[in-house]
């Protein structure tokens, strides 16, 4: 019995030293540091049924996802090893839709997209070099969008042009960063926007942004 105790004991010790050693190996100091991200990438909008709705005049139209590019720039500052703050601006252009209009036209719309964002990271390290940023918070989607026909038709009674709308709500997302100093590291990352424009107003599409990029963290 004693036997069996005395190496259990010894082994439980071994375990406890052994999961406070790889946090230690495994992250690099960054609690006090300045931190600054800049990405590029393809953004995802549900805005590519946007000129069916105008044509139709109706928000029913099933929506469908437009593409572009898109960046995100964000910056904080680790209050922890493995917490950090952060403010980030996303912005997404020219995601492109069009749709058969009377006869023989053609209608035509071109939305952009501007997020601003604040939230709270979390750090987890996988490796010394390697770790997963888990993304989490709130954020302000403004999104516009322009229309217009290939021969000049008028667009249907009451149509806004352009169609502008701002929301409020949550953003997520998830990088993984792989370290190449103290100071640098690659970074891919897809963030999460739900619920960006109307759902309301005809000409706005609705439903959930995304941006998927890489780029450069740097730490100072």
């Amino acid at each position: 019995m004693r036997k069996w105790f005395h190496g259990g004991w010894q082994a439980g010790r071994c375990a406890t030293l052994l999961l406070l050693a790889v946090p230690a190996l495994a992250q690099v100091e960054s609690q006090g540091h300045g931190q600054l991200t800049l990405g590029l990438g393809q953004a995802s909008a549900p805005f590519g049924n946007v000129a069916a709705g105008v044509a139709e005049g109706s928000t029913s139209v099933p929506t469908s996802t437009a593409h572009s590019i898109g960046w995100r720039i964000a910056g904080g500052f680790q209050f922890w090893d493995y917490m950090s703050g952060q403010v980030g601006i996303s912005y997404a252009n020219r995601l492109h839709s069009s749709a058969p209009y009377l006869a023989t036209d053609e209608i035509t719309a071109t939305t952009t997209i501007s997020i601003i964002e604040a939230v709270l990271v979390a750090h987890v390290p996988l490796a010394r070099w390697v770790r997963v940023d888990v993304t989490g918070g709130g954020a302000v989607t403004v999104s516009d969008t322009t229309l217009g026909t290939r021969q000049g038709s008028n667009l249907p009674p009451s149509q806004n042009n352009p169609v502008h709308v701002r929301k409020y709500g949550g953003t997520g997302g998830v990088d993984l960063e792989w370290r190449l100093s103290d100071e640098y590291s690659l970074i891919v990352g897809d963030h999460f926007y739900p619920g960006v424009g109307s759902a309301s107003k005809t000409g706005a599409g609705h439903g959930t942004a995304s941006i998927l990029y890489g780029g450069v963290h740097i730490q100072f």
